[in-house]
């Protein structure tokens, strides 16, 4: 299950974005993703709900956008 090292490796670049900007919270994130990105998006909302447990991200709102192709993109962070 890679979807699991992609939101850990997600929440630490997210965190440190969080750090850099001084802000508190991130209220919502949204994903791209290819529909030939090798990427299972229920297991990605199921990764999110447990890498981000416990963090200042456990709050945060998953959108998951199927586009065509590879792409696997953070495409929006709103932060608080």
């Amino acid at each position: 299950m890679h979807e699991l090292s992609l939101m850990a490796s997600l929440r630490e670049q997210v965190l440190i974005h969080l750090h850099q900007h001084q802000r508190r919270e991130v209220v919502a994130i949204t994903l791209r993703i290819g529909t030939a990105a090798g990427v299972d998006a229920d297991a990605l909302a199921l990764a999110f709900a447990c890498v981000m447990d416990e963090t200042p991200l456990a709050t945060a709102r998953l959108t998951l956008d199927t586009v065509p192709g590879t792409v696997l993109q953070l495409a929006a962070l709103e932060l608080l």
